[in-house]
C-alpha cells in the first residue's frame, strides 16, 4: 500500500500544493488575476457594486465570496453597497 493511500489528507494537501506552485509560476494567469483585482478595487472605491452570481454549487460559492468580501470591507472601510432580496422587494 502506498503512502498516499494510507494518508488521503496528506495526498490531498500535496496535490493542492502542486496546483498552487503551478499557478504561482503561470505569469499570464497571475497578470490576469492582478488585472481583475485592480478592476474590482477600482469599482468598489468608486462606490459601485460587485455582483457575484452562480447556479447550483456555484451559487453557494458566490454567496460565500460575497459574505467574505462584505466582512472584509466592514473591517477595513465603509460597507459595500448591498442589494435587497427579491422577497424584500415583494412586500
Amino acid at each position: 500500500m502506498s503512502q498516499n493511500s494510507k494518508d488521503p489528507i496528506a495526498a490531498h494537501l500535496k496535490q493542492s500544493l502542486a496546483a498552487l506552485e503551478r499557478a504561482n509560476s503561470d505569469a499570464p494567469m497571475l497578470a490576469a488575476a492582478r488585472a481583475i483585482a485592480s478592476a474590482i478595487i477600482t469599482a468598489l472605491r468608486a462606490g459601485n457594486k460587485l455582483l457575484i452570481v452562480g447556479n447550483g454549487g456555484s451559487a453557494g460559492d458566490a454567496q460565500h465570496i460575497a459574505a467574505e468580501s462584505s466582512a472584509a470591507t466592514s473591517r477595513t472601510g465603509p460597507a459595500a453597497p448591498r442589494s435587497r432580496s427579491r422577497q424584500t422587494l415583494r412586500r
